[in-house]
């Protein structure tokens, strides 16, 4: 049973948005020092303002004795955003984990094994030759639409090779979907990982309802096992009214990406309404700072 539909998962959505941007301010500010990043920030301006002027003047003296200044500054502005990198992994990761674990339509989704048997009951042209084959027939009451083929390859219980591909029943186009793919990199090789990698197809593109589709997926060496993941046509997506610049993507497929760009807009957002409420000097729980005469009034002793 799905805990929501399209609409209703986008509201959750920018929501979760929200209290994930002021629960990461309010974590930035206890303990990311913002203040001094802030602060690191204005002598870093001021410096590069000065390296420019005295550039211009040609003054080099001038200009060696701001980048000395300048050093120290990037070191602790580095080291305050490492600091913070455990707190923000720490609180993104479970978030998206617990959309991705909700997310709609994704229980319909079917998961069945590939097979390098050479048996035509499983679509398979021969055996051992490194593609691992399997059929699913197109019914009356099938989704039409763009559908997702995401092929795995295992060895032992460890993932070592995931990739996708589309193909379209009835209609649908290459925009519709998102494919993920996980292939070793250096750093896995370096550490003894074996390299492996697939490449899912099918025997064709297009399909009606009623047909037969052949999935296949061919693996640079030989697994242990093989399976594949069918999203049966249904997937969260939001359509935004513009494409996104330079991106120029329109479509968002999946959380993940659904939930970074409402989170990056609130943001924009939510320092945009710090900097009205600090200008009225009007202090907000969680979202604007402590207007600084009463911070005063606090730090004073009795």
């Amino acid at each position: 049973m799905e805990f929501f539909d399209q609409n209703s998962f986008t509201i959750f959505l920018m929501a979760c948005a929200v209290v994930y941007v002021v629960l990461f301010n309010f974590l930035q500010k206890k303990f990311g020092k913002a203040d001094r990043m802030m602060e690191i920030q204005k002598e870093l301006n001021a410096i590069n303002k000065g390296v420019g002027e005295a550039s211009r003047r040609r003054d080099n003296a001038a200009v060696e004795e701001l980048m000395k200044k300048q050093s120290p500054l990037l070191s602790e502005l580095m080291s305050i955003q490492m600091r913070m990198l455990p707190l923000s992994l720490g609180l993104f990761i479970p978030v998206i984990m617990l959309l991705s674990a909700i997310e709609p339509y994704v229980l319909d989704d079917s998961r069945i094994a590939l097979f390098d048997d050479g048996l035509l009951a499983h679509c398979d042209a021969a055996a051992n030759d490194l593609i691992y084959s399997n059929c699913i027939s197109l019914n009356s009451s099938s989704q039409q639409g763009a559908w997702v083929f995401s092929a795995e390859g295992f060895l032992g219980e460890s993932l070592v090779a995931q990739n996708a591909t589309a193909f379209y029943v009835e209609k649908g186009k290459p925009e519709d979907v998102f494919l993920q793919s996980k292939q070793h990199g250096i750093l896995d090789i370096v550490l003894g990982a074996k390299a492996v990698s697939i490449s899912p197809y099918t025997d064709k593109q297009a399909y009606s309802l009623g047909e037969t589709v052949q999935l296949h997926a061919k693996t640079s060496e030989q697994v242990d096992r093989a399976s594949a993941s069918i999203n049966n046509g249904t997937f969260y997506f939001v359509d935004l009214p513009v494409p996104i610049p330079i991106l120029n993507i329109q479509r968002l497929v999946g959380a993940t990406g659904a939930f970074i760009l409402f989170s990056f807009v609130f943001s924009i957002l939510f320092s945009f309404a710090k900097g009205i409420l600090k200008k009225m000097n009007i202090h907000i729980p969680f979202v604007s700072d402590r207007p600084k005469m009463q911070e005063t009034a606090e730090q004073k002793p009795a």
